[in-house]
This record gives structure tokens, C-alpha cells and sequence, in this order.
């Protein structure tokens, strides 16, 4: 932990931010940490984390909701941020007791309750206090939570019988080129199918409104070529935005996009000026710096889950070539979470 100390004292807001990801990183690295690895990291935490800027604190909670261990002081800090900031964390954290989350819910209300009432365990208590706000949003988010619970069976079940549909086509279709390699040596063998197991955007668009958050994040990681934690953790951001980037990245049209969010996000179908939020959030975000964000948030998710997955955008720019920065992190993957973090 002692080496990022000289990054903490740099004066450039770059090299913080770098800093404190590289921590984090060091910190989740350690397996059983010491008292002594919890006094550091405290102190380090507290040094860094009101000195950088929003998107990164944002990546700092999401990333530390995936610890078990967390010093007491960094679990405060982080669940009094504001919602953009803390979401994934109120949402994921398994640091967060009782105790803290209904004094989280007592100081800052509907915004940092709705993202509580996502959890997939909560107390008794929890759940009474997040009843007695009395606010739509917060009792529509724990009334999804119990649908979710519920239709979680159903949805691994069509998720298994997807793939067992999809691999019997796959079979099929390997046959069929058998037997016209036989029969005309000269034909043409018909190409096996490259897209198997990769949903299209219409079934993205048929769950988000259907009101079906677990199959569309297992529809969408599959678009993404990720794993389902980097779909949990777009949806978590409550104001859309992230998830229209992804939803860009894979292609979707406008018109598409609007249905899902709104599908989602039945806030977004409010209007302003006659025209609709989802709308107005459409034309805010930049369909060409959306694919690149996504590389960023994958190779991030990639490194911190060990998955192995790699992100291919289905649009244009998944033909251009790898630039060489991008080889060399691809073919030359370092054994420390910290420096891919960097360029992420």
C-alpha cells in the first residue's frame, strides 16, 4: 500500500484518480487483510476520495461493492454520496448492515432507498422502513425486486433452454455441411451461423418491456460478450445513461432505444417541452464515444472478475484493427489489477 503514497501527494487530478483505483485494486488483491492493511487503506481512502472527480468515485464504489471487508469509516463514506456516486454500492455491498442502510435511508431519503430496495437480501427492518416512506418508486423497486425473486427459476430455465435451442442449430447446421461436402465436392459449404448465442436487439427490447430485468441483464451481457455482473452494474445506474451507451454499442436504433428505457425506466416516458425524458437523454449521449466507453467498462470488468471475456462491438467500428495499445493489453495482460485500471 506504501508504494501509491507518492501518487497521492502528485497535484494533478489525473494521478489521484489513478491512485486511488490502483488502492482499491491492491486492497481487493489482499485475501485475508490485516488489521494494520485496514488502517492503511483507511487512511489512504480518506486522503484520496474527496479529491477526485465523480466518474471516478462512481468506478471506486462500484468497485468496492464486489469486497467482503471493508474499514468501517470507508463504508460510511462511501453510502453518504450522493446517488449517482453510491448506487452500485447500496445496491451490491455485503458490508452494509442493517444499521447502516436504515440510517442511510433516514438521511437521504428516496433516491438512496430506491437503490437499497434493489438488494437481493434485506431485514425485516430494512424493508419496513423502506415501506413507511410511502413513495412509488421505492415500493415499485421492491415490488420488482420480489417479482425478480421469483421469475429468477423461469428465466434460468428459458436462459437453458435458449442455449440448448441454439446449440442443436449449431449442430444442424454443422450436418447440413457435412453432407454437401459428400455429396459435391465442389460446392460450396454453407457457412456455419456466427451469431448463435448472441441475442438480437429485438429480444433486448421484448424483456426491458416486459418488466423482466434478469433476463435482459443476461440478454444484454451476451450482446456485450460479458459476464452478467457488467449488465447488473450498467442497470445500476438509475438515470439511463449508462445503459444507453451499451445499447448503442450493440447497434440498437433510436427507436429501440427509447422502448427499452422507457420499458425499464417508466420514469423516462415523462415528458418536457413535449418531448419525452428518454428522448431528451437519447440526444444528450455520443453514439461514437459510446463504444469506446463500453471497451473501457469491459476490459475493467474483465480484469476485476477474471472472466475472460472480450467485448466485440456488433457495429462498424468492431471491423476496424486493434490499435497497439489495445494488442499489447490484450496479449500482454499484467498480473496487477492497478495498471489496467489506468488505462481503462
Amino acid at each position: 500500500m506504501d508504494r501509491f503514497r507518492d501518487l497521492e501527494r502528485a497535484g494533478r487530478t489525473g494521478r489521484k484518480d489513478a491512485a486511488l483505483l490502483a488502492a482499491i485494486a491492491g486492497f481487493e488483491a489482499l485475501k485475508h487483510p490485516t488489521s494494520q492493511d485496514m488502517r492503511q487503506f483507511s487512511n489512504l481512502f480518506s486522503g484520496l476520495f474527496e479529491l477526485t472527480r465523480d466518474d471516478t468515485r462512481r468506478t471506486a464504489a462500484a468497485s468496492l461493492s464486489r469486497l467482503k471487508q471493508l474499514p468501517q469509516d470507508v463504508i460510511l463514506t462511501v453510502a453518504d454520496q450522493p446517488i449517482h456516486i453510491c448506487a452500485p454500492f447500496l445496491a451490491l455491498s455485503p458490508c452494509l448492515t442493517a444499521q447502516v442502510l436504515l440510517q442511510t435511508i433516514t438521511r437521504h431519503g428516496q433516491d438512496h432507498a430506491r437503490a437499497i430496495a434493489r438488494r437481493e437480501t434485506l431485514s425485516p427492518t430494512v424493508v419496513e422502513a423502506l415501506n413507511a416512506l410511502d413513495n412509488e418508486t421505492v415500493a415499485e423497486a421492491l415490488r420488482l425486486r420480489d417479482e425478480s425473486e421469483r421469475g429468477s427459476g423461469v428465466a434460468l430455465l428459458e436462459a437453458d433452454e435458449a442455449k440448448k435451442h441454439d446449440n442443436e442449430e449449431q449442430l444442424r447446421t454443422r450436418i447440413k455441411d457435412m453432407a454437401l461436402r459428400r455429396g459435391a465436392a465442389r460446392q460450396e459449404p454453407r457457412p456455419v451461423q456466427q451469431e448463435i448465442g448472441r441475442p438480437d436487439n429485438a429480444r433486448l427490447v421484448e424483456a426491458a418491456e416486459a418488466g423482466r430485468p434478469l433476463l435482459f441483464n443476461k440478454l444484454l451481457a451476451r450482446s456485450l460478450s460479458s459476464d452478467v455482473s457488467l449488465a447488473e452494474r450498467i442497470m445500476l445506474d438509475v438515470s439511463g445513461r449508462q445503459l444507453t451507451m451499451a445499447l448503442y454499442a450493440v447497434g440498437m436504433n433510436e427507436a429501440e432505444i427509447v422502448r427499452t428505457l422507457i420499458g425499464l425506466f417508466p420514469l423516462l416516458q415523462r415528458t418536457s417541452g413535449g418531448v419525452q425524458y428518454a428522448e431528451l437523454l437519447l440526444h444528450s449521449v455520443d453514439r461514437d464515444d459510446s463504444d469506446e466507453r463500453v471497451r473501457a467498462w469491459a476490459r475493467a470488468n474483465d480484469v476485476s472478475s477474471g472472466s475472460g471475456f472480450g467485448y466485440q462491438p456488433q457495429t462498424e467500428a468492431s471491423t476496424r484493427r486493434p490499435r497497439d495499445n489495445e494488442r499489447v493489453h490484450r496479449t500482454n495482460r499484467p498480473d496487477h489489477g492497478s495498471k489496467t485500471l489506468k488505462q481503462a
